[in-house]
């Protein structure tokens, strides 16, 4: 009896997986996959990005410390006695330090930027700043997070400008498009540091202090912890996709999920998790259930498709690769004032090239944020183990 009730509840789960399946396989994002050409040794080679997104997922998913360690991020971090017109006055700074030929750049994209006040009875998932072709949409509030999130909209802004003050990125590979703003996150937090901005820990209200390097460390855990489990979805998600083409499957039914059960060694209903954790992604989350019929092409607007949120995977493995360079503080500007003017017009090749990516072993530039992934995590769980200094 037990045994049967159990068969009729998987059975109702695999039903209401299909019928979420059916209509997501139909999203705009779900089939993605660019294919860019490189040229090696005079021979053209075709990479497809889901290939190459896959294996990078794999190298990182393999090789990261997974002893994860609960960090603080951005958004546990208040800034002392700040407000908008201070935000904009040191992200402004910021970039003008940088070069002060961006001054119209970033005069433009501010007066194309709503700034809203974030609402605390509003979900998060409905609050996500972004950049498009309309200009900046900003959520804020008086902290860190905020602060380093202006910067980090205002970098997309000024790379997709031309001279003109036009916007041109057409030419931009979508998959690389989170480097620039990463980039400036790595180097603001450096320049927040430097004008000894205060803040202080909202969660524990302790004093207030400057930010420093210990607190900058556990941010970037934080951040590329978030790696790992992107990974995690890759591969789930890719290898599910892949699966599904290659045996020319259509449908989620009892048979697909006891092979998939058989394949990897585990229970039918973590089967059946594991898809709906990616499928859910693609999925209204307004409680419907949507008919699916004849829905063709669909965009939820929400940022939530792997071929967005991968664009982070590349972009700290890029960072890392970028730390790995040795630049001293001046090169790191140059380099990176080259960047965000010329990002929107390099290619696939031209953007591994810059960061000296080995063109014939492409998958290989995950392996400098691995090393500093490990070395953050052995530095913060070796400092919990013995404790505060007293």
């Amino acid at each position: 009896m037990e045994e049967t009730n159990r068969n009729r509840s998987i059975d109702e789960l695999i039903n209401k997986l299909n019928y979420k399946y059916q209509y997501v396989k139909n999203n705009k994002y779900w089939d993605y996959n660019q294919i860019y050409h490189l040229l090696l040794n005079g021979h053209i080679y075709e990479v497809s990005e889901n290939d190459v997104l896959l294996k990078t997922s794999y190298n990182i998913a393999n090789n990261v410390d997974k002893n994860f360690i609960k960090e603080n991020s951005n958004k546990d971090y208040e800034i002392f006695n700040i407000d908008l017109e201070q935000m904009k006055k040191i992200v402004i700074s910021f970039f003008m330090n940088i070069n002060p030929e961006f001054k119209d750049k970033i005069k433009f994209v501010l007066s194309h930027t709503q700034f809203i006040k974030y609402d605390n009875n509003i979900s998060e998932d409905k609050q996500r700043s972004l950049t498009n072709e309309n200009g900046i949409k900003f959520y804020y509030k008086n902290d860190l997070n905020s602060l380093i999130t202006l910067a980090h909209e205002v970098s997309h802004g000024i790379s997709n400008l031309d001279s003109h003050c036009s916007i041109n990125n057409r030419h931009k590979v979508n998959a690389f498009s989170e480097i620039e703003s990463e980039l400036t996150e790595e180097l603001f937090l450096e320049y927040l540091k430097n004008i000894n901005l205060q803040i202080y820990d909202k969660n524990q209200n302790e004093t207030v202090k400057n930010l420093d390097d210990n607190d900058i460390e556990h941010i970037k855990y934080n951040k590329y912890k978030s790696v790992a489990f992107l990974s995690y979805r890759a591969i789930d998600e890719l290898e599910f996709k892949n699966f599904m083409k290659q045996n020319k499957k259509y449908n989620i039914d009892n048979n697909l999920i006891h092979d998939l059960s058989i394949s990897m060694n585990i229970s039918k209903e973590k089967v059946i998790s594991k898809i709906e954790r990616f499928i859910h992604e693609y999925y209204p989350g307004d409680n419907f259930v949507h008919d699916y019929t004849g829905i063709q092409n669909y965009d939820l607007k929400n940022g939530k498709h792997l071929s967005n949120e991968s664009r982070f995977i590349y972009a700290y493995c890029f960072v890392e690769k970028f730390n790995e360079m040795n630049l001293d503080d001046h090169q790191k500007c140059e380099f990176y004032k080259y960047y965000l003017e010329n990002a929107k017009n390099m290619s696939f090749q031209e953007v591994l090239k810059l960061f000296h990516v080995d063109l014939n072993n492409i998958n290989s530039f995950s392996n400098e944020f691995i090393h500093k992934f490990n070395d953050l995590s052995s530095k913060i769980s070796n400092v919990q183990q013995i404790g505060p200094m007293i």
